[in-house]
């Protein structure tokens, strides 16, 4: 009998090393998948961040053509307007009107008669200058 009870025993050890055996099992493939999912989280974080870092990267190589090409058309292409002052390009033509634009006042001044003077002497002679040519015609 002592080798049936010897043998219980045995049997009864090995189950408790066989169930402490699949215990650490079940741990380590907790821990295992723990990782796995970890690893999987932490790759698809990479994923959205890469490409947030793409779009980025995109953004600032299509900026720095452009800056560039800017730069390239401004050295290539000189500015004329900086060669002229502000004097050049100043508009006369107010000058000439500034004349009729001020209403006349008729004071009696020798100036304004002489003005008027003038006026009707250069009228006189435009009128004998078409008489002059109406005769040519006939």
């Amino acid at each position: 009998m002592e080798d049936w009870q010897n043998t219980l025993k045995l049997v009864a050890r090995a189950t408790n090393e066989i169930h402490d055996v699949t215990k650490d099992i079940r741990k380590a493939l907790k821990k295992n998948e723990e990782r796995e999912a970890e690893r999987v989280m932490k790759k698809n974080n990479e994923k959205k961040s890469s490409a947030l870092l793409n779009a980025l990267t995109a953004v600032g190589v299509v900026t720095a053509a452009v800056g560039i090409g800017y730069a390239l058309y401004k050295y290539f292409m000189p500015d004329y307007l900086n060669e002229y002052s502000d004097d050049d390009y100043k508009d006369d033509f107010d000058d000439y009107f500034e004349d009729e634009d001020a209403p006349v006042e008729k004071n009696g001044d020798a100036e304004d008669a002489g003005a008027g003077d003038e006026k009707a002497e250069s009228a006189a002679e435009k009128s004998a200058d078409d008489g002059k040519n109406a005769e040519t015609d006939a």
